[in-house]
């Protein structure tokens, strides 16, 4: 069925009531605690900063005003309030920033903490949904005796528990380890607590946070970091445990199921150490403890379906969703070397945030690759008319293709194989020196070994894939052609003529036909309006006896 965002005529914004996201009501008496208006002065005095943008998410554009007003008030600045992320809000607008000549951003609300290009310094400002006179009182009480009994069994045997959380449940987090911590000493009658990592948002600079950690100095040293997030294991004395580990991710109400627990997907995704039937999401409104296991289920056959889809596209828009996060240029290129290799028809497209009807404008696509950060790149909207993959998936698509399976490792991680389960969202560690790079020719060889051609059956369309590549040595060689539309190879099932006709079609407005008519003399053009030109003849006067 057709999207109605594409078909419908826009009446419907004419009479469309706006709801507004009241989950996070914050009095106005409260906002300077909330988020950290002194904090953020000093940050703006200290640094000799004269003017500040002001990045806000949707759901806090009820405050921003009032943010900006006691802000400007507090450090005698000009601060002002940037206009529409240009991609998603997550991100560092730094293109806005520039766009306004500002010296930093302060960047509120939700944020993926990506490795940003360092063209301006940033400060976080996540917000706390709870006051610390709050935090006392939330209901702990059932979902901390679930996790323990979820960590300790009738054997002795134990767990390791990871704490993630929405940064802005930071308190609400912290109040669960710690009332975690004293139930774990009371009920059990080991001699220590069963292994706990506690997670804190990792700032890299030039980007700094208002908020300090709770833990303040008695944060243990960082063991790894993973999806925006460095994890540090609380039993200091204790060695590196061995998973599988339990996951309990601290959030708020869900309104919707698959965008609810995306956060949790996220981080799920990214630890390959945490199985699925232990993890667990804590409502901290209604104290809820979850097991999300049928719910990331649901996700992760969603993303398979994505894959298929992938093993079958040959025409791919290679999607550019940020231009702040670092070395997105290099996965560009990354993406198109590949798809060169493999015979793949691509294009590039940058188009700002995504919506479904800017992308329905280009149905000859059968697939787009996303590039954006960890937060952004799992796009999971029924809306859209093409599949949109990371470009994980996509390199797993066509090393499936290329049938070089044999050359994976045991781990289905470090290599380029769908495990259905674990991937990596991060588009820096499929780069050089990243945690799961792998070299672009065992992805996709240069030549195929053996005289028959490999080939399998798409569980999409049942019909078979021959993947046959070209032969021709152009197509391995170095190409040093910035445009955006390429087509090399010659695949089985690609057209390549098709490809080249269907994307040459332009639009020029009025065809001025130029060098396309005879050349005449000047003459008096006409008059007037054209209602009524003053050299026209007044046809009711002449009619009139």
């Amino acid at each position: 069925m057709m999207s109605s965002v594409v078909t419908d005529d826009g009446s419907g914004v004419i009479a469309r009531t706006i709801t507004l996201d009241t989950s996070w009501k914050v009095p106005i008496n409260d906002v300077s605690t909330v988020f950290h208006i002194k904090e953020t002065a000093c940050w703006i005095k200290n640094n000799g900063f004269n003017q500040i943008g002001l990045q806000f998410p949707d759901e806090l554009l009820c405050v921003a005003a009032i943010i900006c007003k006691q802000l400007c008030e507090t450090s005698h600045k000009f601060c002002f309030i940037l206009g529409d992320s240009s991609f998603a809000g997550c991100c560092v607008d730094e293109v806005a920033g520039q766009r306004f000549q500002i010296d930093a951003v302060v960047h509120y609300g939700r944020a993926c903490l990506s490795k940003i290009t360092g063209r301006l310094p940033v400060l976080y400002i996540f917000g706390q949904r709870h006051m610390s006179t709050e935090i006392d009182s939330l209901p702990f009480a059932g979902p901390v005796q679930l996790l323990y009994n979820n960590c300790v069994s009738e054997s002795g045997g134990v767990q390791t528990l990871l704490i993630t959380y929405d940064f802005c449940f930071q308190n609400a987090a912290y109040v669960l380890y710690k009332q975690l911590e004293s139930y774990c000493r009371r009920a059990s009658t080991l001699d220590f607590v069963f292994p706990i990592f506690w997670s804190e948002p990792a700032l890299i600079s030039p980007a700094a946070s208002a908020s300090s950690s709770p833990l303040r100095g008695t944060l243990p040293p960082k063991q790894f970091a993973r999806c925006g997030r460095t994890f540090h294991l609380m039993n200091s004395d204790a060695s590196m445990p061995k998973p599988p580990w339990s996951l309990v991710h601290v959030g708020g109400r869900i309104t919707a199921e698959s965008a609810g627990f995306m956060p949790l997907y996220r981080v799920l995704v990214s630890l390959p150490e945490v199985a699925h039937s232990n993890s667990f999401y804590l409502n901290v409104e209604s104290g809820e403890l979850t097991n999300s296991e049928t719910t990331v289920r649901t996700l992760l056959k969603r993303r398979s379906y994505l894959i298929e889809k992938s093993k079958d596209a040959q025409r791919v828009g290679i999607l550019i969703g940020t231009l702040s996060v670092c070395d997105y240029q290099h996965v560009v290129e990354r993406i198109k070397r590949l798809l060169r290799r493999a015979g793949r028809f691509y294009i590039t497209l940058v188009v700002g945030r995504l919506n479904p009807a800017k992308l329905a404008n280009l149905p000859e696509l059968d697939l787009l690759v996303l590039i954006a950060c960890p937060e952004a790149s799992l796009l999971d909207s029924r809306e859209m008319l093409i599949p949109v993959v990371t470009p994980f998936e996509l390199e797993c698509a066509l090393s499936s293709v290329s049938a070089c399976a044999d050359s994976f490792d045991s781990d289905g991680i470090s290599q380029r194989l769908w495990t259905g389960e674990k991937f990596w969202v991060d588009f820096r560690d499929l780069l050089p020196g990243g945690t799961a790079y792998c070299p672009e020719e065992t992805i996709v060889p240069d030549r195929l070994t053996g005289l028959d051609t490999p080939g399998d059956v798409s569980l999409v369309t049942g019909r078979v894939r021959i993947c046959k590549p070209s032969t021709d040595d152009a197509l391995n060689g170095d190409h040093s052609d910035n445009g955006s539309v390429m087509v090399r190879g010659e695949w089985a099932m690609v057209d390549a003529d098709v490809s080249k006709a269907n994307f040459a079609r332009t639009w020029y407005g009025l065809d001025p036909q130029l060098g396309q008519t005879p050349v005449v003399q000047l003459r008096e053009g006409l008059h007037g309006v054209p209602t009524h030109y003053t050299t026209e003849t007044d046809v009711t006067s002449e009619s009139s006896p």
